[in-house]
């Protein structure tokens, strides 16, 4: 009687432990089953906590987060830098993957203001949004697309972080569907992963039609060849279609075209940007003119005394027109949608002579644009007419390191259309 009793208790001992055993299954088949139908930033929050809870807090159970603030850049290094900086921002670049593979770029200017990228760098040309093109979505990762050739525009940096929550959530979830313990999740829609509208998207637009709207006449319509006279002008080069760039965040549509001239009977290259607020109204012009010879007439190498002779050096001269008054806006639109092409004479604000009074647009330029020239050494990794297309595409400068700039002139405007000046700030480049 006392062995049968044994092996009754033994065989109820056993029971018992099937039975707790088949209780913590239902339990944790029960929690797994509830995390499914939390969004994705709950399921993490719940899950380090349960991993702290049964590790007695000794477990690593934080989820590695990518570092989405670049380092700050630093105070410009002078003020020549600094005007240029109000125009075409100086931003420091830095990737990051999200989503297990997934890159994002973001680039912060000095006042934190970033604009993200997701995915591959793109190597196609942007659709023709205006004729029709529609933008196709990019798929990056199983619940990751995108549409194709847009940015995020972050103020301040805000923003970020939802982002990468979307895209991690997406592709999370797209896991989830993929198993077989997603039912509930599936049949029930969950989700919460929108990823945010881009802010910014790129479009292209053929420059044999005029992009602003030509006064009506016998000469509307395609644009012939401009006509410059001079030995310093830039036009339109209508070999390359323009970039339309669409900014919804700052209410703002730029217009980026390549340029093509000459300059003392050598070809230069360059890109302009025309900028039109919320109204329509055009609010400044940026030409970029990229050169192997020096671009200012009244000026040598403040560095070393070489003579700027062809392949020493590629400068970079950037004029600045804001445009202010509706007197300045007249005169901006029709310089722009000239029937005859785009063209500017660059005698006036390359060089230091006074403009003539009689010409209503060299005065204007004269009194309104600022020009920045930046010299590179030509063996060094000096910017070409593409890479300056691209940044005038993007709206900012690639940040520069301490020993890129060769040289930093400034030609300030002149209120009364008068002669200028040339200004030099050695601590602009490194000693």
């Amino acid at each position: 009687m006392a062995r049968r009793g044994r092996k009754v208790e033994q065989a109820a001992r056993r029971r018992g432990v099937t039975d707790r055993v088949v209780a913590g299954l239902l339990v944790v088949l029960a929690v797994a089953g509830v995390m499914s139908l939390l969004p994705g930033y709950a399921q993490a929050a719940l899950g380090r906590t349960l991993c702290r809870v049964g590790s007695l807090g000794l477990g690593t159970c934080e989820e590695p987060r990518p570092v989405l603030g670049a380092a700050p850049l630093g105070a410009p290094r002078c003020s020549l830098l600094a005007r240029l900086d109000e125009v075409l921002p100086e931003t420091r670049a830095t990737t990051v993957t999200v989503a297990g593979s997934l890159p994002l770029q973001l680039d912060r200017a000095r006042d934190g203001d970033t604009i993200a990228t997701v995915g591959p760098v793109e190597t196609g040309p942007p659709p023709l949004v205006w004729e029709g093109e529609q933008r196709a979505v990019r798929p990056l990762l199983p619940g990751v697309a995108v549409p194709e050739h847009v940015a995020w525009r972050l103020p301040g940096g805000q923003g970020a972080d939802e982002l990468v929550a979307a895209l991690t959530g997406q592709h999370r979830l797209a896991a989830q569907e993929r198993s077989a313990l997603a039912l509930l999740p599936t049949l029930l829609g969950a989700g919460g992963f929108d990823v945010p509208e881009p802010t910014t998207s790129y479009s292209r637009v053929d420059l044999q039609v005029p992009v602003l709207p030509a006064p009506a006449g016998p000469d509307a319509g395609e644009r012939p060849d401009a006509d410059p006279s001079g030995e310093r002008w830039l036009r339109l080069d209508g070999s390359r279609p323009a970039v339309v760039v669409a900014d919804r965040s700052a209410q703002r549509t730029s217009t980026v075209a390549a340029l093509t001239g000459e300059l003392a009977g050598h070809p230069v290259q360059g890109g302009l940007r025309w900028t039109r607020g919320a109204d329509g109204a055009v609010t400044d012009v940026l030409v970029a003119v990229v050169s192997t010879r020096p671009v200012l007439a009244e000026t040598g190498d403040p560095q070393d005394g070489k003579d700027g002779a062809d392949g020493e050096r590629v400068e970079v001269a950037y004029l600045d027109v804001p445009v202010q008054t509706a007197g300045e806006r007249a005169l901006a639109e029709e310089w722009l949608s000239d029937p005859a092409g785009f063209t500017l004479e660059l005698d006036t604000l390359l060089g230091a002579q006074p403009a003539d009074s009689s010409d209503l647009l060299s005065s204007w330029l004269a009194r309104a644009a600022t020009v920045t020239v930046l010299s590179f050494d030509a063996a060094a990794d000096a910017p070409d007419r593409d890479r300056v297309l691209r940044e005038l595409v993007a709206g900012y400068r690639t940040e520069l390191g301490p020993d890129d700039l060769r040289a930093v002139s400034q030609v300030s405007p002149s209120s009364s259309g008068g002669s200028r000046t040339v200004d030099t700030d050695p601590g602009c480049v490194a000693s």
